[in-house]
């Protein structure tokens, strides 16, 4: 690996389950036949039971078999009343939700579970499906990504606010787990919620995954209720024993994203952290080192100091989103280690293919912050964000503005990312945030750009110029910028 002296130059469709049985030379066959809710649930708890047992991939490849193959012939038709016929009930579909996130079926594969998904949709269901049922369903959409997640959380979000006051301790937590990951924002809802999390979140029967992902999906949800936090932090710290780094690195994180660093919290965890760091993939040890810089705890504790050398050590196995996310640390936190950037950026040489715009972002505009050049990456990221752009790939416009003003700041030109960042930018400038105008025309003012795109930004904020001046005030690093611009522009 080049040293840091050296790396920069000063600036002047998925295969079925069956398919892999018969490639493997499983002997596994099922022939597609009816059944009842009932006989399948216990098919189903079987299945789920052989597994937990034997944790071989044939045993989950025979469960998951079983949901794609299987049809049920009573389960009522959703745009139909309810069948007299049907022994569906909530418990049976309890049983079936929890065998297939165990066996982690495709929610997709086969019928069973999309039509279980479907009849706890139903009016007649709703009002009757217990919540304890439905904290099952819940847990299951969101362990398995299923598309029905979104409409059985708003479908069931009143009966949810009125069952609360009454909820045991882990239906709560798993409701509000599945409400916070699903992005759902609700006030009364979370109001009802919090009251009896509250109330319940000491019970014995809470475990430290249900206080982890409590206070994940609060802070994803901007929960800021500190009376609950620190109920959590309680727990936190009588269940902290025998807790895993992931367990104990996204605690850390969920309540660096809330605001609420609470010194006795975060000095057991990175002691915990500390002794466990070989253990941490590349991607804990990017959460571990952003979470820090988010807590403003990096540069009194060790902590950061040794994740940093960790990093350089594995850094040849680091994904492009892990990298971003260290980068985008290391320039929240000001800590310049030009050893872990010349790490980072060697590795980020070998897969400029996998980054996303918002990594191609997080990394130069780490580099550029510290006035470092690297000759090489900043080409490669320039050309694939230039792609990206050009075919219509998904992209954030900030993030966008922000990669052409790394190379601003380094002065140096990306030809194809200006010509199509400059008509991308300058498509969408009426919606434009203040943030990202400034940025847009900070690179425009660097690079001496000059046509129909950055004209109409140009005009486009004369009227606005006030409002970028308020933007620059609350931000120290676009302060300088705006002064760039405004010489250039408006004087």
């Amino acid at each position: 690996m080049r040293t840091a002296v050296s790396r920069f130059a000063a600036y002047q469709q998925p295969r079925s389950a069956m398919a892999v049985a018969s490639a493997a030379g499983s002997s596994i066959q099922f022939q597609a036949r009816d059944m009842s809710c009932s006989t399948f649930a216990v098919a189903a708890k079987k299945a789920q039971s052989t597994f937990a047992e034997q944790k071989t991939k044939e045993a989950q490849l025979q469960g998951k078999q079983l949901f794609e193959t299987e049809t049920l012939d009573d389960i009522p038709d959703p745009v139909a009343a309810v069948s007299s016929k049907t022994t569906m009930t909530p418990e049976l579909a309890t049983d079936i939700v929890n065998a297939a996130t165990a066996l982690r079926i495709r929610p997709v594969a086969g019928t069973i579970y999309t039509a279980v998904m479907k009849w706890a949709l139903m009016p007649e269901v709703v009002e009757k499906m217990p919540v304890e049922a439905l904290s099952r369903l819940l847990h299951s959409a969101v362990i398995l990504h299923s598309p029905h997640l979104f409409d059985l959380l708003i479908t069931y979000l009143w009966r949810v606010v009125e069952a609360a006051p009454t909820m045991d301790a882990v239906t709560c937590a798993v409701i509000i787990n599945a409400y916070g990951r699903g992005g759902v924002k609700h006030t009364k809802l979370y109001k009802a919620l919090g009251d009896r999390a509250l109330q319940t979140v000491s019970d014995s029967s809470i475990t430290m995954a249900h206080v982890a992902n409590m206070s994940y999906a609060l802070s994803r949800v901007n929960y800021g209720n500190k009376e609950l936090y620190t109920k959590l932090k309680d727990q936190c710290l009588a269940l902290r024993k025998g807790a895993s780094p992931l367990i104990v690195a996204s605690i850390l994180e969920s309540f660096a994203t809330a605001g609420i660093i609470d010194d006795d919290l975060f000095d057991a965890y990175e002691s915990i952290l500390a002794k466990n760091l070989e253990k941490c993939s590349p991607p804990l040890l990017a959460s571990i080192i952003s979470t820090l810089a988010k807590a403003k705890r990096e540069k009194s504790e060790p902590l950061f100091a040794t994740c940093r050398k960790r990093v350089i050590y594995v850094a040849d196995t680091f994904d492009s989103a892990s990298i971003g996310r260290v980068m985008e640390a290391l320039y929240i936190s000001g800590v310049s280690d030009e050893d872990l950037l010349a790490a980072l950026s060697e590795r980020s040489c070998k897969i400029p293919s996998d980054f996303r715009v918002v990594e191609v972002r997080q990394t130069l505009e780490a580099l550029a912050h510290f006035g470092l050049y690297d000759p090489e990456l900043f080409p490669l990221l320039g050309s694939r964000i230039a792609g990206i752009l050009r075919s219509r790939g998904v992209f954030d416009l900030d993030n966008v503005a922000s990669t052409l003003a790394a190379f601003a700041t380094v002065h140096e030109r990306h030809e194809d990312l200006i010509v199509v960042g400059t008509r991308v930018l300058s498509d969408a400038a009426q919606s434009m945030a203040p943030r990202t105008y400034i940025n847009s025309l900070y690179a425009f003012a660097i690079h001496n750009v000059r046509n129909e795109g950055q004209r109409k930004m140009i005009e486009g904020a004369r009227p606005h110029y006030a409002i970028l001046q308020q933007e620059a005030a609350r931000d120290s690093k676009l302060a300088p910028r705006l002064e760039v611009v405004t010489k250039t522009y408006f004087k």
